[in-house]
């Protein structure tokens, strides 16, 4: 519980920091296009990659 409490919690003040410069030099619209990308991107990583986690392996 705690981990999901500082990766939810306690690190958003760091995540609205990048956000907010990345805003900054590139505007808004394409600072969520980007983040979107980078979402989606490491999503598809751990789905390709799910086999080879010990927890969500199928017997």
């Amino acid at each position: 519980m705690s981990v999901y409490t500082l990766a939810f919690g306690g690190l958003t003040p760091f995540g609205s920091i990048f956000a907010g410069t990345f805003a900054h030099w590139l505007k808004a619209p394409l600072t969520f296009a980007l983040g979107g990308l980078i979402s989606g991107t490491v999503f598809f990583i751990v789905i390709l990659r799910r086999s080879k986690i010990p927890a969500w392996r199928k017997e």
